[in-house]
């Protein structure tokens, strides 16, 4: 719907204008009325208008004049002239005035209506042509600043398709995530993302924003140096508002230093790139800048063997209440330190689980229901994003172990459970189920089902599916069999099933795992 400004100088005629014609059915909004030429300027200053439909001859500013004002202040704006004179010279100072059309008083309707059909195809082709020019020039920027990103070069190719000078930038890096985990799961995030990009588009007209991969977000802001902190904290603002819109995404930003000239930008993106490191102690869905991360890096944890011991007697003991203040003090030197590289913390966590895994063992708790699968708990901490995420799954697990520790099964049930456990471990290739397992022990696979969750921590098929793959990362690993014959050993018969299984849990392919944890040659 295009707007419509009516003027003249004539009340009634003003009113009869807006009131005579269906505006609506020919795409027309009338959106305000003006006296005369002046006061239809003011209004275009204030409120803007796509279309002024004024008569030719009103006191202080006359049609004419407006229309030659119109031209110049307000390009895109058309005039159509209303006139009581069909007078040539009239109509040609019209045409001089870039006037769209001349309509005679009194007013026909089917003239008026063919004129405005025929305005409103013209509207509707120009705004087409702006939206592809705009969008043609939004993909080449794109296109260039990942150029930048990636090699750094291009950065002249900005200003060449600006068309404009440079005033000054600073580069934004965002890494996306998703309060709704059917997102991540269910791989929706590829088809959200595009989405949400270009709705970064009319984020500004200064700034371009582009993905380099599924997981980063690049954002050029070009302004003036002494505008640029609003202008970061108001894009900032405004793509988390626009995210939440867009299934719940949230967003950990980093911005670099100011890029004061065109080379620059490269620059400015390396430094965020690298301050996106710090919201593993700095926390997540936050804007980080160098200020806050002015910290020395000197990261001290405890040995991991001595630590094992104290969290075996806390779970011996029973005491959440010490569990809770281990784990905090923990993490809490964690967050001191500062670290940018999460691989110590990682290192010192497997070292932990593995230790742990033996203490408990060698003191006669049943360290697969207190720690669960031990490579899979390891490689959850693995994909943690920050430290505040790795202490809840660690605590998470440590106080599932504290509640294993506590239980006291009949030992019938725990045989159940233990006959249960070997079955799979030596059976998991072949198509063995709950309900064999029940039918095995003579009992009902709901009252199976619900024995082996309370004595594991996990449900049947959770474990048997970490089973599995852990016996599939061995032979991955450790030998040449092909995908197929490795997912016929580990009970996956249909080779494209077990991919799915396989990336899911650990987000690569068979192939693509093969090559990671295979050395060279």
């Amino acid at each position: 719907m295009y707007s419509l400004l009516i003027a003249d100088d004539e009340e009634l005629v003003r009113r009869g204008l807006a009131e005579t014609l269906d505006w609506e059915s020919l795409g027309f909004r009338v959106t305000g009325t003006a006296k005369d030429g002046a006061e239809a300027l003011n209004i275009l200053d204030r409120d803007g208008a796509d279309v002024v439909l004024a008569d030719i001859r009103m006191p202080n500013l006359n049609g004419l004049d407006m229309a030659a004002r119109i031209r110049i202040q307000y390009p895109k704006t058309r005039v159509v002239i209303l006139s009581g004179y069909d007078d040539f010279e009239y109509a040609r100072n019209a045409i001089e005035q870039d006037v769209f059309s001349y309509l005679l008083k009194p007013l026909k309707e089917e003239r008026a209506v063919e004129v405005f059909k025929q305005l409103k195809k013209t509207l509707d082709l120009e705004k087409k042509d702006s939206v592809d020019l705009h969008k043609g020039k939004t993909i080449r920027l794109q296109g260039v600043l990942r150029k930048i990103f990636n090699t750094g070069e291009g950065s002249e190719e900005i200003l060449a398709i600006l068309g404009q000078p440079y005033p000054g930038g600073i580069v934004m890096m965002l890494n996306p995530g998703f309060n709704n985990t059917d997102i991540t799961e269910n791989n929706n995030r590829y088809r959200i993302l595009p989405r949400f990009l270009e709705s970064l588009d009319g984020l500004s007209e200064n700034t371009i924003a582009t993905s380099l991969n599924e997981n980063r977000i690049a954002v050029l802001l070009i302004s003036p140096l002494t505008e640029l902190e609003n202008s970061v904290e108001h894009t900032y603002q405004e793509i988390c508002r626009r995210g939440q819109e867009y299934g719940g995404m949230n967003f950990t930003a980093a911005v670099g230093k100011p890029a004061e000239h065109i080379e620059d930008i490269a620059r400015s993106g390396s430094e965020a790139r690298a301050l996106l490191g710090h919201a593993l102690y700095l926390g997540k869905n936050r804007l980080i800048k160098e200020k806050d991360t002015q910290h020395e890096h000197v990261l001290n944890l405890p040995d991991f063997q001595r630590e094992a011991g104290r969290f075996t007697d806390i779970m011996s003991s029973r005491d959440e209440t010490a569990l809770i203040a281990r784990t905090d003090r923990i993490f809490s030197l964690m967050r001191e330190a500062h670290p940018r590289d999460t691989t110590p913390l990682k290192t010192w966590f497997r070292n932990f689980f593995y230790s742990l895994n033996l203490v408990l063992s060698e003191r006669g708790f049943a360290s697969e229901a207190v720690l669960g699968n031990l490579e899979s708990l390891i490689d959850t901490l693995a994909m943690a994003r920050t430290i505040g995420d790795m202490r809840d799954i660690f605590y998470n697990q440590a106080l599932s172990g504290l509640e294993e520790t506590s239980k006291t099964s009949d030992k019938s049930g725990h045989r159940v459970v233990r006959y249960t456990i070997e079955a799979l471990q030596s059976r998991f290739s072949e198509n063995v189920g709950l309900d064999i397992i029940a039918d095995e022990l003579n009992i009902s696979s709901p009252y199976l089902s619900r024995l082996f969750k309370s004595e594991t921590g996990v449900n049947f098929k959770e474990y048997l599916t970490r089973l599995r793959l852990d016996k599939a990362r061995e032979l991955l690993r450790d030998t040449g069999l092909r995908v197929y014959e490795i997912a016929d050993a580990t009970g996956y018969p249909d080779q494209k099933y077990f991919s799915e299984i396989f990336k899911k849990r650990t987000g690569m392919t068979p192939s693509e795992y093969r090559v990671e944890v295979r050395p060279p040659g």
